[in-house]
């Protein structure tokens, strides 16, 4: 019985030595496959950054070249004082110093144009009500003015009328405009200054 009793803790130390055994070469085996895995995505991780930076630096550099040959295909124009103006770009130059005199007039009349609508509104706000005719209303300290410092108009060109119900623009030659700035198809108002 003694063999028998031996053969078996014999038996239960071989079998055991083989399970720690295996449970070693597993626990290896895990151990080098968690170092290979950290590895693999620490280079990967670096190798994506890697490809970010030169498809940046591609993207950059392919604009560089897109815009250089853009540049040399399209010609540029010169205006008439010898001056580079970028392709498609317009030049509104006026032609005679009449025609830049006209249009700076026209700017003029319907800047101010605006500045007393701006001014009626702001009254209207104010009162309840439209301001008597006239231009004192919109200069004056009193029921919440001045309005404006000063009222508009250039005699040379226009001058811009408040009735008490709409807003005139009096060109010095051409067709009265009434409620509106003008219009250019016939010239009344600012654009007839």
């Amino acid at each position: 019985m003694r063999e028998h009793s031996g053969a078996r803790s014999h038996v239960s130390k071989h079998a055991l030595a083989k399970c720690d055994t295996a449970a070693s070469a597993i626990l290896r085996t895990l151990d080098a496959n968690f170092t290979t895995r950290q590895r693999w995505e620490r280079t990967n991780r670096d190798e994506w950054g890697f490809a970010m930076v030169a498809t940046l630096l591609v993207v950059v550099i392919l604009g560089v070249l897109a815009t250089i040959v853009l540049t040399l295909q399209s010609p540029s124009t010169t205006s008439g004082t010898g001056a580079t103006t970028p392709p498609g770009t317009t030049s509104t130059l006026p032609q005679t110093v009449g025609s830049g005199a006209d249009l700076a007039a026209r700017v003029a009349c319907e800047s101010d144009y605006l500045s007393i609508t701006t001014a009626l509104s702001a009254y209207r706000t104010l009162n309840g009500a439209w301001p008597s005719p006239g231009t004192s209303w919109a200069t004056s300290s009193t029921r919440g003015g001045p309005f404006l410092q000063v009222w508009p108009s250039e005699q040379r060109y226009f001058s811009i009328t408040w009735n008490g119900n709409f807003l005139s623009v009096v060109p010095a030659h051409g067709v009265v405009s009434r409620s509106n700035a003008g219009t250019s198809s016939p010239k009344t108002g600012c654009f007839a200054a």
